[in-house]
């Protein structure tokens, strides 16, 4: 279920894979019953880890907080992609193995317009506190766009800010390919190169080890 509105969905855009269309932000979620006895067969088969994702925001189910535990209980590996407009209990995020924190902008006005969400300052302060969980590695992440894509360096210096771990720079997933990025893919890729020496460069403090960036 999404709680954000974000322009660039795969599920709702008019670009995406979904039947949905991008005004159609639908309330949907998998129930709770059949989300434990998925995860039951998880572990039963073998199972070593598994991702909470979207599209939506998976923190949002109303059992979200069993569901996770339950999972963890099982023995499996848990990682979590949420955009940090809600937080589980300090004791369940110890036990998580990653959480990565959406946020595809590195400034308030375009976060505002991408996600049309006024909780900027929420979520940063949220990722305040995530980074000091002991448990999980914490990273950010950042879907390229044609209307964010030059704010790439810029998110890296806010994820050092903030003391994330790594930030993961991702291509928007559309039904148009490469062919999205089109006449800006050339610029794309310098500012990623920018962005990876960031990693050394002595004038950017970082409130914890090197950023890596992954693509």
């Amino acid at each position: 279920m999404p709680n954000q509105d974000c322009s660039f969905c795969s599920y709702r855009s008019s670009i995406g894979w979904g039947e949905q269309g991008l005004s159609d932000n639908p309330n949907r979620k998998i129930e709770t019953a059949k989300a434990l006895e998925l995860i039951d067969e998880f572990a039963e088969l073998g199972v070593r880890a598994v991702q909470f994702t979207g599209g939506g925001e998976p923190s949002v189910h109303p059992d979200f907080e069993e569901i996770v535990s339950h999972a963890l209980d099982r023995g499996l590996q848990v990682g979590l992609i949420t955009n940090a407009t809600r937080l589980l209990s300090t004791r369940t995020l110890e036990r998580l193995a990653w959480v990565r924190v959406s946020l595809d902008a590195g400034n308030r006005r375009t976060y505002e317009a991408t996600r049309k969400s006024k909780l900027w300052d929420k979520v940063i302060a949220n990722i305040g506190t995530l980074v000091h969980v002991k448990g999980p590695t914490i990273g950010g992440n950042f879907v390229t766009t044609r209307e964010n894509y030059r704010e790439v360096v810029q998110f890296c210096i806010l994820a050092k800010t903030l003391g994330l771990s790594y930030v993961k720079i991702a291509a928007n997933l559309t039904t148009q390919g490469l062919s999205y990025y089109d006449g800006v893919l050339d610029e794309i890729m310098v500012l990623r190169r920018v962005g990876l020496l960031m990693e050394t460069s002595p004038s950017l403090t970082c409130s914890r080890a090197a950023l890596k960036i992954c693509v």
